[in-house]
């Protein structure tokens, strides 16, 4: 399993717009056949931080899914608009965890 985080800080005023595009890049997203993101915002730690994650079977699940999505013009006019909506650096993780 892997799970992809992406981190942002949304800017102030502007979490209902970034709820939105992200429902509206879910919906590209899942037209195309590809895993959606869900919202987690923080609970405590700086105001108005949200990650973006999704969850994968394998490395090469998740690799076809970014590249699908990185090709699709619809989905990246949509990721444009979501980083015009965030202030500061974005970062991402890819995390796995081992089968036992």
């Amino acid at each position: 399993m892997y799970r992809y985080q992406f981190h942002h800080q949304v800017q102030m005023g502007h979490f209902r717009d970034f709820r939105s595009l992200v429902g509206k890049l879910n919906a590209a997203l899942q037209d195309k056949g590809l895993v959606p993101f869900e919202i987690w915002e923080v609970a405590f730690g700086r105001p108005n931080d949200a990650l973006m994650v999704a969850e994968y079977d394998s490395l090469a699940a998740y690799e076809r899914e970014h590249d699908a999505m990185h090709a699709d013009a619809t989905c990246m006019n949509l990721w444009r608009e979501i980083a015009a909506h965030t202030d500061g650096a974005t970062w991402t993780d890819l995390w796995w965890r081992p089968v036992r």
